[in-house]
Formats: C-alpha cells, sequence, structure tokens
C-alpha cells in the first residue's frame, strides 16, 4: 500500500539531470558553525532551512553546509546559536538529544534534570546542559548556563514548552510572530556524539560530534547510531518536487491511461508530475481489508491519500509559481495557495506518522490492472501520418531505425521492459540515440537514461534530445534526434509530441 513499485512494467520516466548534492546525506563531512568573537562572548552559529523534497518528510539543510541532515562539529563551553527564521522551518522545532529522535523515541533529550554521565550530579540541581529556546532574542525559560542570555539559574523550564506549541500556529501567524532559534552551550564532560532532531516528525536526526579548537573530532566513532537509513529521492522525484512516486509514471498497468487531458505545454511537465502522483495514490489505496477492521482499512485508505495531498503540494512549490507571494499576510491566489500547501505538507505528513503510530500493518496491497494493453505491447506511430510505425528493420544490425507503412509487420511492435527501455518485438533490441540518429541496439547496452520516455508519448533520450522524423531519402524515412526544451531548474520538457504509442 505505501507507495513503492508494484508490478511497474510499463514505467517510464521523464529523462532528467542526475540528482542533486542538495538532496543528499553526505555522513562523512563535518560542518564547522560560524563563529564571532572569543572567550565567554564567542557564539557560533547554524542556520537551518528545510528541503521538503529530500525525503517523505523533509529534511533540515544548514547554510554552508552540503547536503541534508549535515553532521555538525560544536565546540564545548561555547555558546551556538540554532537559527529557525527561515520560513520552511514552519512545523520544524529543532530538539536536542542523546540519542536518536529524542522524546519520538523514547530515549534521553537534552534537559536540565538529564546527567549523560550520571556522575557529575547536575540532574539533582537541573544544572545539565540543555537548549535555551528564544523568539527574538526573548529567552522563554528559566534554566539557564549561558550568563549572556540569562543568569544562570537551574530549573526544568528551558523554554521548549512555550518554543514548539507555537509552531503549530497557521503559517501566517507563525511566520509573523517573531524569529526563532535555540541556544545551546555544552558543559560537559560528555564526549559521544549529540543529536539533534525535529521536536513533531520523527526519523528527521542529524548527527552533532564534539570538536577541539581546531575544529577536529574528539571522537571519531559515529556512537550513539542513528538506526535508520536516510531516504533518498530519484532524480525523477527531485525534479517534480515529490517522493516516492517515479514507479508510478504513466503508461501503468495499475492505473487508468490518463489523469490530465489536453494539458497545454505550458503546463505539461507539472501535468505529468501530477499523473505520476495519481497513478501512486490510485494502486496505494488498492488495497485488501484482511485484517477485517474498518480502523485499519481507514489507515491503509488514508496514507496514500495523505501521501499524495502532501506531494501535490510540494510540487507546486517547488514549480516556483508561488515565488511571488513573498507576504503571506498578502491576499493574493499565490500567498493563499502557498499557506495551504504549507500546511498540506506539515500537518498531514504530520497526521501520517500519527496513523503509523496506531499500529496497524501499514501494507493489505492487492493490485488492480486496467487494461491499458491486453499484450502491453504497441505501435509507435507518427502524429502527422498514423499509417506510418516505427520499425526496427530486423533484417538489419544496428541500423537507423525507420518510418514505414504499418503492416502488422513484429519489426513494428514495441514495449516498455522492466528497465524502462523501449525493446522490439521481432529484434529484442532496444531504441537508443547515436549521434544525430536513432538506431536499434542490444539492450544490455542500453540504461533507463539512455532512453526514456518523455511527457505524454514523447521519446526522449537523456537530456540530449527527443526523437523526431527526418526529411524522407531514398523512399525511406529515418528518425533522428531533435534538441530538447528547457523550462526551469535545468529540467527538460515539454517536446513537441510526435508519436503517439498505439497498444495492440
Amino acid at each position: 500500500m505505501r507507495l513503492s513499485c508494484l508490478a511497474v512494467l510499463l514505467s517510464s520516466s521523464i529523462a532528467v539531470n542526475a540528482l542533486t548534492d542538495d538532496v543528499k546525506h553526505f555522513p562523512d563531512e563535518l560542518c564547522l558553525a560560524t563563529c564571532v568573537g572569543v572567550g565567554s562572548a564567542e557564539v557560533c552559529t547554524f542556520t537551518f532551512t528545510l528541503n521538503q523534497g529530500a525525503s517523505e518528510l523533509g529534511y533540515y539543510a544548514v547554510t554552508g553546509c552540503k547536503g541534508v541532515m549535515p553532521v555538525l562539529g560544536m565546540k564545548k563551553d561555547v555558546q551556538y546559536r540554532f537559527v529557525q527564521a527561515d520560513l520552511s522551518n514552519y512545523y520544524h522545532p529543532l530538539g536536542f538529544a542523546y540519542y536518536a529522535d529524542g522524546a519520538h523515541d523514547g530515549v534521553p533529550e537534552l534537559e536540565p534534570g538529564i546527567d549523560p554521565t550520571e556522575s557529575t550530579g547536575c540532574a539533582e540541581t537541573n544544572t545539565c546542559p540543555a537548549p535555551m529556546y528564544l523568539n527574538s532574542g526573548n529567552y522563554l525559560g528559566k534554566y539557564s548556563n549561558i550568563a549572556e542570555i540569562a543568569p544562570l539559574a537551574g530549573d526544568e523550564d528551558f523554554g521548549l514548552d512555550v518554543y514548539e506549541p507555537q509552531f503549530f500556529a497557521n503559517p501566517v501567524d507563525w511566520s509573523g510572530a517573531g524569529q526563532y532559534e535555540v541556544a545551546l552551550k555544552f558543559d560537559h564532560t560528555y564526549d559521544k556524539d549529540i543529536f539533534y532532531f525535529c521536536h513533531i516528525h520523527q526519523y528527521m536526526t542529524g548527527r552533532i560530534k564534539f570538536v577541539d579548537a581546531a575544529g577536529s573530532k574528539i571522537t571519531t566513532a559515529n556512537e550513539p547510531e542513528i538506526p535508520y537509513e536516510y531516504e533518498q529521492p530519484t532524480a525523477y522525484d527531485e525534479s517534480c518536487g515529490t517522493y516516492g512516486v517515479s514507479g508510478f509514471q504513466l503508461p501503468n498497468p495499475q492505473c487508468p491511461s490518463k489523469f490530465v487531458c489536453d494539458a497545454p505545454a505550458s503546463v505539461a511537465e507539472f501535468a505529468g508530475c501530477i499523473e505520476t502522483m495519481n497513478c501512486a495514490m490510485t494502486a496505494g489505496m488498492t488495497t485488501g481489508a484482511s485484517s477485517d477492521s474498518e480502523l485499519a482499512l481507514f489507515v491503509h485508505q488514508m496514507v496514500p491519500h495523505h501521501q499524495n495531498a502532501v506531494n501535490m503540494a510540494k510540487a507546486l512549490l517547488a514549480d516556483g509559481i508561488l515565488d511571488s507571494c513573498t507576504d503571506l499576510e498578502e491576499e493574493t491566489p499565490e500567498c493563499t495557495l502557498k499557506v495551504i500547501s504549507m500546511e498540506i505538507i506539515t500537518q498531514q505528513n504530520h497526521q501520517i506518522q500519527g496513523m503509523y503510530g496506531a499500529e496497524y500493518n501499514t501494507t493489505d496491497d492487492c493490485e488492480l490492472r486496467f487494461e491499458i494493453s491486453k499484450t502491453n505491447t504497441f505501435n509507435i506511430k507518427l502524429n502527422s501520418d498514423t499509417s506510418l510505425c516505427v520499425d526496427a528493420d530486423g533484417a538489419q544490425t544496428n541500423r537507423g531505425v525507420l518510418l514505414k507503412t504499418c503492416d502488422g509487420s513484429l519489426s513494428h511492435v514495441w514495449r516498455i521492459d522492466r528497465r524502462r527501455r523501449i525493446r522490439n518485438k521481432d529484434t529484442d533490441r532496444c531504441l537508443i540515440k547515436q549521434g544525430t540518429g536513432v538506431i536499434n541496439k542490444g539492450c544490455p547496452n542500453i540504461t533507463e537514461n539512455d532512453v526514456t520516455r518523455g511527457f505524454d508519448d514523447t521519446i526522449a533520450f537523456g537530456i540530449r534530445g527527443a526523437m523526431t522524423p527526418s526529411a524522407a531519402a531514398n523512399g525511406e524515412i529515418a528518425l533522428s534526434v531533435a534538441a530538447r526544451i528547457g523550462t526551469f531548474s535545468e529540467i527538460v520538457g515539454p517536446d513537441v509530441q510526435e508519436f503517439t504509442f498505439v497498444y495492440l
């Protein structure tokens, strides 16, 4: 039921560039803060943002650090500021813990009454290292181990109980309430790693290693462990701004052939992403009821429904069309939809985690297959003359692919194989670009990114071009490669629709 590839034999791909570093995690790179001042006046700053497309829930990014969920280096007995002023931090208040996920997993957090070594006596006086939560420079608690913020004091209140609830406000009120940040000074002998994490969403834990004055790690071992791997989107998901839908690109045997009809070129790319999301939801909501429980069935249906809403909102934000809204209080369509999109992403992801916590099996799948094609095979016909079919010309090895009069020959029959290559029924060879032409080559030498489906029935060759007919010569029409069309963020398409896939 979760968004996974379920017998996706006809999946296709928008040709996109490789994943950018923005959505990757680099566990071997240590990121140090920007520090100013000396001695007790030294203050080091990490500025946090959130990359929504880096995982299902999104991952933290830190200015000046590579990738997402960076490993941070922190000096002891120095004041650090973790700034959450950026709008993307909405619904993602930072917490700090001695083990991954903190309260989400029932493990100790950094609090005044928690001594990580149980040897210093700080727990009895509520003076152990703990974060100090601030809004617009105003400290929200009573405990303090940073005299520059508030007089030193032992207390259970370090401001979290005021800070976190404010992140549940609507985006307009939250963004107008001030600048959120957390101060932390670790004045303890404990040398193992500590962790930053989201206090609302689980599985968003990053590592903090203690460093000396020169910025070198005090301990090299990554202990305690983070008990899960970080998610990473596919290149297709990154191009859409989504997560977990790339295996559901149309055509797909679990979905109808269309969700968006006659999309104009200006929205064709966004429409293609929407169709993929809708297919993922259709497959996800096609479930069994083997649990014999109304509650379990509700969860099995609602999770993919929520995931689709989250992905649609992520895609709209990633599209850039809402960037003109710089003040959420403005009563414009862009600002209205920006607020709604932010609320959908954050709140429905939080609800998804709550449904997972209901302890019902998260999968109860039954597969529904739409009759795209009884044989999963098709002719590739020229739109401007549907009497012409793409022919693999099986009599000749590695020669250019041609357009010929459709006559039912096997060399006119194609399918999309398990590795998403376009394979000929007669030659069992695959389409690929060679120079400016198109040839029929042995499939083991071709990867998905060499030849992919583009928008609708376009055949694209990575970012290098799209298939198009050449001028007729000697009674034959060869196929060549035309430049693809660039749109936003270096993603290519939509391309001219030269061909149609006619399923047999």
